[in-house]
């Protein structure tokens, strides 16, 4: 069974101090320019964040493709967008919201009301509850490196969803969307 990986900058430095084959095999995908994709069953990461493949509820599930779908569309998009809490663990109940982390390149006002007003458009179309936690990288990087738990959470249990370099993880998982 394939998967995507994507390899964050902070993943590799973790990676480097490792001897297993995996993290040999992804630490020779490394690139200190970015992220770097790459496909393998059996990849190992860390506890940095959930690199396995979307489960297929969440690559089928309409309101997160629809978000992400104006998302792309933004003129100045998002550096990445996870997926966190109930509804990336799996233990749900179907009112759940969705916690999505959102990670902006530079604080930007314009990107925040463009993504608050693509989170109403998806609430109203599919009647479910969008939360998103932003923050900028400098302040994405500040909490971690405190261990919030938010941000512990979503690294652990989360799933990336958008990446600017890359794109959808609909559309690197090869998913296509299901009608409803």
């Amino acid at each position: 069974m394939d998967f995507t990986l994507l390899l964050l900058p902070h993943v590799v430095s973790r990676l480097e101090d490792c001897t297993s084959p995996s993290s040999n095999y992804l630490s020779s995908l490394s690139n200190p320019a970015g992220p770097r994709i790459a496909y393998k069953a059996d990849a190992w990461y860390n506890g940095i964040m959930n690199t396995r493949s979307l489960p297929p509820g969440l690559q089928r599930d309409r309101a997160l493709r629809l978000f992400i779908e104006k998302v792309r569309r933004l003129p100045r998009p998002p550096e990445m967008i996870v997926l966190y809490g109930s509804r990336a663990r799996g233990d749900h109940r179907p009112d759940s919201d969705y916690d999505l982390l959102v990670v902006l390149t530079e604080k930007d006002g314009q990107t925040i009301d463009e993504l608050y007003r693509a989170v109403q458009e998806v609430e109203l179309e599919t009647i479910r509850a969008i939360s998103l936690l932003i923050r900028t990288r400098e302040q994405y990087e500040v909490a971690r490196s405190r261990g919030e738990r938010v941000l512990r959470d979503a690294e652990q249990e989360g799933y990336l969803l958008w990446s600017q370099s890359y794109g959808s993880a609909f559309e690197l998982s090869g998913t296509k969307e299901k009608s409803d």
